[in-house]
């Protein structure tokens, strides 16, 4: 159990970082909107983003506030037992919501193809980062001498969250693919159709 605090606070670190990389990714995406792409295709992928919100959500309470703070508690639990003091003072660390990606309600159509490139690339990698911490988190949990219903029931949602959350992603990246396809084309066939001979 003494090993607890230190190995919550790694868990916490790595989490955090997690948050980070997702929040980061739907901004990008976001900030699109203003920027380089909006229309149809655009809004096709930001309701796709904004579905999975909520399992993502569920995963970041699970391990940037539930699973430390839980460490924390056993930790104190086991010293007072031991020692009769506490450890270490318990945290219950709050994440960073992912923020909704706005629809657009314009009929024109915005797509430059390199920057809405560029955005692709940068989200491409916060996704790999993602899963990277993911597999780290994985890797510190499993680390723990911790057998319990309590770590039990820890290890199934995490590893169900960590199984939808690769999902997502891999349905967001396959979706940002196709759709930035789509727009590119549509857009092309418009220039060609507005070409005067």
């Amino acid at each position: 159990y003494k090993e607890f605090p230190l190995k919550a606070n790694k868990m916490r670190d790595t989490a955090l970082q997690l948050n980070q990389e997702i929040v980061t990714s739907y901004t990008e995406i976001s900030n699109m909107q203003s920027t380089c792409w909006h229309g149809a295709r655009y809004n096709d992928l930001a309701k796709n983003c904004n579905e999975v919100i909520p399992d993502l959500e569920k995963l970041l309470r699970l391990v940037v506030t539930e699973i430390p703070f839980k460490l924390e508690q056993v930790a104190n639990n086991y010293s007072l037992a031991d020692t009769k003091s506490k450890m270490v003072a318990e945290r219950e660390e709050p994440y960073t919501k992912v923020p909704v990606i706005p629809t657009s309600n314009e009929t024109s159509m915005q797509f430059l193809t390199s920057e809405v490139a560029h955005v692709k690339s940068q989200v491409e990698r916060s996704f790999t980062n993602v899963l990277n911490k993911l597999d780290e988190f994985e890797s510190l949990f499993n680390s723990l001498n911790w057998e319990s219903e309590a770590a039990d029931r820890f290890r199934q949602e995490f590893l169900s969250l960590k199984k939808v959350t690769r999902n997502a992603i891999e349905n967001i990246q396959k979706l940002f693919v196709t759709l930035m396809a789509k727009a590119g084309e549509e857009m092309q066939l418009a220039e060609s159709s507005n070409t005067i001979n």
